[in-house]
């Protein structure tokens, strides 16, 4: 437990990072984001995992100062868009955690953040990532520090991780980077050994 306080700090601590970015991009125009099916790609890999996924070249990786425990950190300055991966052993907690039960206490702990107010957390709904990975996913809504922040919580369950797909930006881009957001997802990869469930 004491690794996802540390986790959902640098989260929201990022956020406030990334927020200084959020109307850099002066031309950014929420209907004309470069969606990774439109501009050429990378492949990131995660620092924990064979879990990899591919960005717009735009993206680059975000370094927030220390070790932020994220097996992937990504912010696009161009479009004001960030994403961050957690990937968690499934050994560290009890057999019967579930993906939604998961993506419940992630929330939670993200709720006790110094900061942060006027929560709104829409219910999960069943989604397919990557090459047919069963998740569970959902928006939330948080002011941090005076900065209004919409998340899409994406959350899986492998043989060997709990995964956590959190992409954001302002309430005002969100709609029209929605689809750059499930583009990305669409390109999760996960190793042959290490099935989704």
């Amino acid at each position: 437990m004491k690794k996802i306080v540390v986790l959902i700090t640098v989260i929201l601590s990022a956020a406030l990072i990334l927020s200084g970015c959020f109307g850099s991009g002066k031309d950014s125009d929420p209907k004309q984001s470069e969606s990774p099916k439109t501009e050429k790609l990378q492949t990131i890999k995660s620092t924990q995992s064979d879990l990899s996924i591919e960005v717009a070249e735009s993206w680059k990786q975000n370094d927030t100062g220390g070790d932020t425990a994220a097996s992937i950190s990504l912010i696009s300055e161009k479009e004001d868009l960030a994403l961050i991966v957690i990937e968690e052993k499934t050994s560290d907690f009890d057999k019967e955690l579930t993906p939604e039960k998961y993506a419940d206490m992630l929330v939670e702990v993200m709720k006790e953040t110094e900061g942060a107010s006027n929560w709104q957390v829409d219910a999960l709904t069943d989604v397919t990532i990557g090459d047919g990975v069963a998740a569970k996913q959902r928006t939330i809504s948080v002011t941090m520090d005076g900065v209004n922040l919409k998340y899409l919580q994406t959350i899986c369950k492998t043989d060997d991780y709990f995964v956590a797909i959190l992409e954001w930006t302002t309430p005002s881009k969100f709609d029209g980077t929605l689809q750059v957001f499930n583009d990305i997802l669409a390109t999760v990869k996960f190793n042959a050994a290490e099935k989704a469930s």
